[in-house]
């Protein structure tokens, strides 16, 4: 009963200015809603930036270091090409001496089989 005692003296007016009341602080809500959603993606979007710049200069990271690996093979590559060219001529040497070695023994062979 009191409640309806307290309800019936606010009057139409009163209601309606605590209508408005109520209204404009939700609209307060909304807007700073609104302001934080778009901070929200203007730092996700610098984020995203930020990302997409990382997995750049991750590419040109690992394009140089695969360069340097190209560089590396193909010095070692170069560098031990005269080394093993020298090889085969000092095998081919060594060969050579043992043929001569065997011809020189041949040759007093035929030496003693002719006297």
């Amino acid at each position: 009963m009191i409640t309806l005692l307290i309800l019936t003296q606010i009057t139409r007016d009163e209601f309606m200015d605590f209508k408005r009341q109520v209204e404009v602080q939700f609209a307060e809500i909304r807007d700073e809603i609104k302001e934080f959603k778009t901070e929200m993606r203007a730092q996700i979007q610098a984020l995203n930036q930020r990302i997409d710049d990382l997995i750049t200069y991750l590419w040109i990271f690992m394009g140089f270091i695969t360069i340097l690996i190209g560089f590396g093979l193909w010095d070692r590559r170069t560098y031990l090409k005269p080394v093993e060219e020298k090889k085969a001529d000092k095998e081919l040497v060594i060969k050579l001496e043992q043929k001569i070695e065997n011809l020189e023994d041949e040759n007093k062979r035929l030496n003693l089989k002719l006297k």
